[in-house]
């Protein structure tokens, strides 16, 4: 179990640096991303429309008039608007503290399903795999649903996909090491 532990929080050091160097070094993610001309007036424009911090989405679903929803639907815009009237300093220490838990949190979750598998990983190349497997499918039914269901971008959600499987994979090389299948000689109760 420490080897587990350990693993996990080595995974998650590795992470956290990972996502540094992908969202905060490199640009490349970002040229996804539409330009606005005006960012300050958009802002202005944003605020007196949405008074609240909160998601919003437009049209709104629980319109009580399905026509009225549907007819706003096919005239346009449709947007979810994600908006934080206070503003927020980008690198805030408490988002980074609770982005570090949460992927110390997810390195732990898979690998406790990594140890549940029991000695069916037997070899670090299946654990690797494993690991990378559940990362591909993690980003694609999440990143592909956004476009689907709620029409993000194709193009900003692989470029969040591309993070999300090299995060997964990442993860996996370092979980690989760790969490390991007992051996026949382990006493039942004595972790590897």
């Amino acid at each position: 179990m420490k080897d587990l532990l350990l693993g996990s929080l080595i995974a998650a050091v590795a992470l956290f640096l990972w996502g540094l160097v992908y969202w905060v070094a490199s640009p490349i993610p970002y040229t996804a991303l539409k330009t606005l001309n005006n960012e300050a007036a958009t802002g202005q424009a944003l605020l007196e429309h949405f008074p609240q911090s909160g998601t919003y989405y437009l049209p709104d679903p629980r319109n009580p008039s399905r026509d009225e929803m549907d007819a706003l639907h096919k005239q346009g815009p449709v947007a979810i608007i994600n908006i934080d009237v206070d503003g927020s300093v980008p690198t805030n220490p408490g988002m980074m503290l609770a982005g570090f838990a949460h992927m110390l949190m997810t390195t732990l979750m898979i690998s406790l399903l990594m140890r549940l598998t029991g000695n069916a990983l037997a070899s670090y190349g299946d654990r690797v795999l494993f690991v990378f497997l559940a990362g591909v499918i993690v980003a694609f039914w999440t990143r592909i649903s956004d476009v689907i269901w709620w029409g993000l971008s194709l193009p900003w959600q692989m470029y969040n996909a591309v993070y999300d499987v090299s995060a997964w994979l990442i993860a996996g090389l370092i979980l690989a090491k760790f969490v390991r299948p007992k051996t026949a000689a382990a006493s039942p109760g004595v972790a590897d």
